[in-house]
């Protein structure tokens, strides 16, 4: 039903959004960070709390995610010793994180597994100051083990879908998308080894007159992805600098198969797909804040009833609480998979 992931990155990273998750996984990757809520329960399920979403339909035991968990840092530590590029795509400043011990989450619990607890569970929202201190500090922790690494940051164009602040989300996108250019332009100018990627500017840029977002003006389109590709090729991918892999694929090509992968769900999709399917407000477990626009055009005009009717298997995997609904699994899987949805 799914690809698990795989075959798509170095490791199954799941969603990282934000500088100080990049942080943390170097961390626990070379031992120095153990997180003391490593397991989430879903059901009768588990679950990890830093990829939730890689196996949709959980693990049989909180055994099974620790030794999923190690195999996966096990594999992490490796990429960040051999890498020559770290490519790292900024997507948010805020973020759900443990009291405890700080540790850092894709989603708020209680919607992709586990429970939210007031008294074990905040929420942050990361300034310029700390996200260009995650970013050198990222930088001098890979230098010191592999020194040959340098790193390409981006900024993602996609703007937020909904936001756990106190303000309007398109106010809350801006902050969002300010905080995290500034920060990486100040990483870029401090370290030789650090670039910075204007895929957010070629998205963005008034010149593009809006024609690379879709219709649900988040998405970004195949055209502007193969505009980004364009430009990235050019100036990164030199002839006798690619690798052979790279060097047999053209970038419309590779634009193409991101554009592809560009469908994979991300937790706040995962998000909206979860109350949208549902008339209720959202509950305490994910505080948000929603703007008045379609966020998503494949879930506004989503049928629950006729979904589950036309594919079966997903109407008995919602049944078993494997998906909260139909729509949750339609933006996980079943519009790459091409599912009939009428």
């Amino acid at each position: 039903m799914h690809n698990g992931h795989y075959g798509l990155f170095t490791a199954r990273y799941g969603n990282i959004y934000t500088a100080r998750q990049a942080v943390q996984l170097f961390d626990r990757a070379f031992g120095h960070f153990t997180p003391q809520e490593a397991v989430w329960p879903r059901g009768d399920r588990f679950v990890d709390p830093f990829r939730p979403s890689i196996e949709p339909e959980g693990h049989a035991s909180p055994e099974a995610v620790l030794a999923d968990a190690a195999r996966h840092l096990a594999c992490v530590r490796e990429a960040f010793l051999q890498l020559d590029w770290l490519v790292l795509t900024l997507g948010l400043t805020e973020a759900w994180h443990a009291l405890a011990d700080a540790a850092v989450y894709p989603v708020a619990p209680g919607v992709a597994g586990g429970v939210f607890d007031p008294a074990r569970h905040g929420f942050a929202n990361f300034s310029a100051a700390e996200v260009s201190a995650d970013l050198a500090a990222l930088r001098d922790r890979l230098h010191a083990i592999n020194p040959k690494a340098r790193i390409i940051l981006t900024v993602s164009p996609v703007p937020l879908a909904a936001t756990a602040s106190d303000c309007h989300v398109w106010v809350a996108s801006s902050y969002s998308k300010a905080v995290l250019r500034v920060a990486a332009d100040e990483a870029a100018r401090r370290f030789d080894n650090v670039a910075y990627f204007p895929s957010y500017e070629i998205i963005t840029s008034p010149a593009a007159g809006g024609r690379y977002f879709a219709d649900d003006l988040r998405n970004v389109t195949e055209q502007g992805v193969n505009h980004v590709m364009r430009v990235f090729f050019r100036h990164f991918c030199e002839t006798g600098s690619q690798s052979p892999a790279v060097a047999t694929l053209s970038p419309e090509a590779v634009a193409t198969g991101l554009a592809q992968d560009m469908e994979i769900l991300c937790d706040e999709a995962l998000i909206l797909s979860a109350t949208q399917a549902t008339s209720s407000s959202p509950s305490p477990a994910a505080p948000i804040t929603s703007s008045r626009q379609a966020p998503c055009l494949a879930v506004a005009t989503f049928d629950e009833h006729l979904y589950l009717k036309l594919n079966p298997d997903v109407a008995a995997a919602v049944a078993a609480g494997h998906f909260k609904s139909g729509a949750q699994h339609y933006e996980m899987y079943g519009r790459k998979e091409g599912r009939r949805v009428r």
